[in-house]
């Protein structure tokens, strides 16, 4: 066989083999199933229960301010093209509503991860109407609910994954619970029982561990805190023991200056999960946690 036949045979085997692969690869990469996620906490807690079959994507900006956040046309158009789109609820995300139709109509799965749990309210400050508190993330056993709710609905997407998806949320469920073993234990003996903060992130935390989180304000306060907001912040530690308060990534840093000064207190950051950046992200939801229960044991004195 001459040199330009055998080049010729070879070609074709390799064309052979690569029609082979094609053809019996695996497909499981295909069949991934693609979730978007609202929160930093959900997109990590979600990753974590998905595992290798899941794709998580961020779908807002996690270093913005989901209060006030509101996706543009093509935003709205990417998160069509996911599977499940899993969002915090008890009134983060005042845009869903709106895009509730069309993403349904595409076939989008759309999950209310606090659609289980009821949600703090407060009156609102004309005694009109009442909001909800939705800093449910900062509560380990709110979490723990919101893995199983996570993994029952990545089960009916994917019913081939559920043993996995199964296996990945118990080990997750069981971090969860030490997590809260260690909160628990860590302040059941502080000699002060009131933290301020500069609005309601901790009160699901406060109401879990039995202490108490003064704010005045429920959501975080304007950008340059008016006269009234800051009244409220006073007015809610007026007669008690508070040497700090805390304050996270929503708050300038002129609120911050500004509240300090107005109630004679240190201004100490707490890591919220919110508005976060790359370095957070790269550290994960329990370790900042950890962070966030040592900054609570200062803050409340506990022994």
């Amino acid at each position: 066989m001459d040199k330009k036949k055998k080049i010729i045979v070879v070609c074709i085997l390799l064309i052979l083999v690569l029609l082979f692969l094609l053809i019996t690869r695996d497909t499981s990469e295909e069949k991934e199933v693609v979730v978007g996620a609202t929160t930093y906490s959900l997109y990590d807690i979600t990753k974590q229960v998905g595992g290798d079959r899941v794709e998580v994507l961020e779908v807002i900006p996690f270093q913005s301010n989901p209060h006030t956040y509101n996706p543009s046309i093509l935003t709205v158009n990417r998160i069509k093209g996911v599977d499940v789109l899993i969002y915090n609820g008890a009134g983060l995300e005042t845009w869903i509503e709106d895009a509730r139709e069309g993403l349904e109509s595409e076939g989008v799965v759309l999950l209310d991860s606090s659609s289980y749990f009821k949600a703090i309210e407060y009156p609102s400050l004309d005694g009109d109407s009442y909001y909800k508190n939705p800093y449910t993330w900062l509560d380990p056993l709110m979490v723990k609910e919101k893995v199983n709710i996570i993994a029952k609905t990545l089960i009916e997407v994917d019913p081939e994954g559920g043993e996995y998806y199964r296996e990945n949320s118990r080990r997750v469920v069981a971090r969860l619970e030490e997590l809260h073993i260690r909160y628990r234990n860590s302040l059941k003996n502080c000699s002060k029982k009131y933290v301020l903060a500069s609005h309601g992130f901790l009160d699901y935390t406060a109401k879990r561990y039995s202490f108490h989180a003064l704010s005045g304000m429920k959501n975080p306060p304007s950008s340059r805190m008016t006269s009234e907001e800051r009244d409220l912040i006073v007015e809610s530690i007026r007669g008690r023991d508070v040497e700090h308060f805390l304050y996270d990534n929503l708050i300038s840093s002129w609120n911050v200056s500004s509240i300090s000064s107005a109630t004679n207190t240190e201004g100490i950051h707490f890591n919220s999960l919110i508005a976060i950046g790359r370095e957070d992200r790269e550290e994960g939801y329990f370790e900042i946690m950890r962070e966030n229960l040592e900054v609570l044991k200062e803050v409340l004195d506990c022994r």
